[in-house]
């Protein structure tokens, strides 16, 4: 007896997160059960023994596969038939990964920038670019100072969060308006008293000498 496992079912990449039902194009002539099982990986794969369904349960950096084996039992006219197919296994892309919404920073502020969404372990880092006249810096841990308003300007936000076992890398920009901060005066309120008395007793001397 022979069994064949359908060839299409190695076509296109196995990704993370996702399932695929194994099935054979030839089951043979025999009555014997068919099981499924793993033979072989470098991805961590779990198959149905009965449905054939299979699954990652790690893509262990992608660019892995598993190889599935199909195997009919014998019977009272036949001898036991498999057939193996090798599956390679990818990483999954992140959820939306996005930076969070901050219109404007002044200079003398600093802002904690923030994100939403993506997927896995992977830390996330931050980088800053310059736009127009305006230059900022940006900490390990997203906090986000200006340096120079300029005359006006901005400052694009990126963040980027790692691969790992599982999820490809994936990033997102934000632009930063930046503002120039208000500048501030003051009168000086004592030498406007001493002017005042000045003129106060220039005042008394002229009428004196009148």
């Amino acid at each position: 007896d022979s069994i064949v496992i359908l060839e299409t079912l190695d076509d296109t990449d196995l990704v993370f997160g996702s399932t695929r039902a194994m099935s054979l194009s030839n089951d043979g002539e025999g009555i014997g059960n068919v099981t499924w099982s793993i033979s072989s990986e470098t991805a961590d794969c779990s198959i149905d023994s009965v449905t054939g369904e299979l699954s990652i349960d790690s893509a262990n950096g992608g660019g892995t596969s598993c190889t599935v084996l199909a195997t009919k039992a014998a019977d009272g006219n036949y001898d036991s038939a498999s057939d193996s197919i090798t599956v390679n296994i990818a990483r999954a892309d992140q959820a939306p990964f996005s930076v969070n919404d901050v219109v404007s920073l002044t200079y003398g502020s600093t802002v904690a920038m923030g994100t939403t969404g993506g997927s896995g372990t992977g830390a996330i880092a931050w980088e800053v670019a310059d736009l127009g006249g305006a230059a900022c810096s940006i900490g390990s841990s997203g906090v986000l100072s200006v340096d120079d308003a300029g005359e006006g300007g901005a400052c694009s936000v990126t963040a980027t969060k790692a691969a790992d076992d599982n999820y490809n890398e994936a990033s997102d920009s934000e632009e930063v308006t930046i503002l120039q901060a208000s500048d501030a005066i003051a009168i000086d309120a004592t030498r406007s008293e001493e002017h005042t008395s000045e003129l106060q007793s220039l005042a008394y001397l002229v009428c004196r000498l009148l």
